[in-house]
């Protein structure tokens, strides 16, 4: 079964762009209906950012009618039907529905697990950590594979992990789709291109912010030689971070620490270079973070970084606050014209404000086709398969997202002045 709907044989006509293949699939449509999409669309090269806001007020979310993401991505993966899975899944419930036993009706999730692993519902539901609320503790209290090989001091104790929207699984499946150290899109030849402006050497202080597992200091650190200190808000990722660090020989030279962004202190006049890729957009106290970039900068210190930005006119729309709903961290949206005001007001010089849409969600379709072109149906262990049913449909709803119209990417490059 090819992924994500079928391509196309000479009997069928033109070969099918996986773009639009991938598209047809997260839309729950034919394919072919979409083939004639202007040139360049399935990569979003036609999307207009200026179009009416009406295009983005519909629903975002599952059609009546269409199959879920996480039944399609299921049925696909192991080359099954989606229709037959989905009709097998609708029996199930009816049969629950209709039972007058008086026993307990099974959740989607038992059942789900029970096909998924050829057993009864009824075992799966008496296993621990069966059910849906269960499961999600179960997942997030499993320690983080490494943790506790830091190197401590004798006294201290490994630290609690409090974020329960990375549990270990998460963590491997992120890794498998974007590659080692990444939990998004575009890798170290992207990161690379982001801080290519700065002109880095070996005497330099670089502030990560957002550093997740430490992929992109890593590789800057690697590449410029200069000296990267990435923060990250989620203890779940910064402890994997520093661990991957730590392994690579990287601990002084590229380390991931646990901040809080919302009460974020920053020595000032310290870091050369600032830089962020997609993580400030949950930050809720934004002024507070820019000021303490600013004063954290050298004179003549740059300071770049790649974002989600709502639309003004399109901030109410259906599309976005379906998307603000689905985020694992709220989401605190500004406008890009809102953005470059305020750094304007703590005087930086605003040298870029770009929209970068289009290769951004080029991004996205380029390391799914990376993961389906690695990895046959079925190479997934069973217990990550929950996690990558979770990924699939959590950039399914970005995609969404940025296909109305309404949120929109965003790359901004700004200095700090010489006094």
């Amino acid at each position: 079964m090819i992924p994500f709907g079928p391509s196309s044989s000479e009997e069928d006509g033109p070969e099918i762009p996986f773009g639009v293949r991938f598209k047809a699939w997260w839309a729950g449509e034919d394919p072919r209906t979409l083939i004639e999409t202007p040139e360049g669309d399935e990569d979003g090269e036609g999307d207009d950012p200026d179009r009416e806001d009406a295009e983005g007020d519909e629903s975002e979310g599952e059609e009546e009618g269409k199959l879920p993401y996480s039944i399609r991505l299921k049925a696909w993966w192991d080359g099954y039907d989606a229709e037959e899975l989905a009709q097998t899944i609708r029996e199930a419930e009816e049969a629950d529905e209709s039972d007058e036993s008086g026993e307990t009706n099974f959740s989607f999730r038992v059942r789900f697990l029970a096909w998924w692993q050829g057993k009864n519902s009824e075992d799966v539901a008496a296993e621990p950590g069966s059910d849906d609320e269960s499961l999600k503790e179960t997942l997030a209290k499993k320690t983080l594979p490494g943790v506790a090989s830091l190197e401590f001091k004798a006294e201290e104790a490994a630290p609690e992990i409090t974020d329960k929207n990375w549990p270990a699984e998460r963590i491997k499946i992120v890794e498998t789709i974007w590659g080692p150290g990444f939990i998004g899109p575009g890798g170290s030849e992207q990161v690379l291109k982001l801080v290519r402006p700065f002109g880095m050497n070996s005497s330099m202080n670089v502030l990560d912010l957002g550093a997740g597992l430490g992929g992109p200091a890593r590789a800057i650190a690697e590449d410029s030689k200069a000296w990267l200190t990435g923060m990250e808000g989620s203890d779940a990722l910064a402890a994997a971070g520093m661990e991957r660090s730590v392994n690579a020989g990287m601990s002084k030279k590229a380390p991931v620490n646990h901040t809080d962004f919302e009460t974020i202190e920053l020595r000032p006049n310290f870091f050369d270079r600032v830089f962020s890729k997609e993580a400030l957009f949950t930050v809720a106290d934004k002024e507070h973070l820019f000021k303490m970039v600013f004063t954290a900068l050298k004179n003549e210190g740059q300071f770049v970084f790649t974002d989600y930005m709502v639309r003004e006119r399109g901030a109410e729309s259906q599309a976005v606050k379906d998307w603000i709903e689905h985020e694992p961290v709220q989401p605190h949206l500004w406008s890009p014209d809102r953005t470059e005001a305020y750094l304007k007001r703590l005087t930086f010089d605003i040298r870029v404000v770009e929209d970068i849409t289009k290769a951004a969600r080029r991004r996205i379709f380029e390391g799914w086709q990376k993961f389906i072109d690695t990895h046959e149906p079925g190479s997934i262990p069973d217990e990550l398969v929950p996690s990558l049913v979770d990924e699939a449909e959590h950039w399914a709803r970005r995609v969404a997202a940025l296909d109305s119209g309404n949120i929109r990417m965003y790359r901004i490059y700004a200095l700090k002045p010489k006094k």
